[in-house]
């Protein structure tokens, strides 16, 4: 599947992301996502965003630790599929982040 350039908005920022996966499980993954920063932000009382992401990622590594742990014995494709995610995962943080930094230098060009 080619690459696709996908506009998202989370969390008050907005970025733009480069994925090889189709809309319909992008969109997927923003909607979990979304209902964890929602849950996140109701049970923390964290408004800060920074803060509320981190928490987000936290937790959501928790469940995924505890449904390894819960799987057993991992199989040889089961490794290979975790590092592709890993990857994945990786590619979609490192943009994320460059598109946070944007947007907070665009923020404080405004103030000044």
């Amino acid at each position: 599947m080619p690459l696709e350039t996908v506009r998202v908005e989370l969390l008050g920022a907005s970025f733009s992301i480069q994925t090889d996966e189709g809309k319909d499980y992008l969109d997927a993954v923003l909607e979990q996502l979304r209902a964890k920063v929602a849950e996140v932000k109701e049970s923390s009382k964290v408004d800060d965003p920074l803060k509320l992401a981190i928490l987000v990622g936290i937790y959501l590594v928790d469940e995924l630790m505890r449904a390894r742990a819960d799987r057993g014995p991992r199989t040889e494709l089961d490794t290979e599929r975790s590092d592709e995610i890993g990857v994945i995962a990786e590619r979609l943080i490192a943009r994320i982040d460059d598109s946070l930094r944007e947007a907070s230098a665009s923020r404080t060009e405004h103030v000044e």
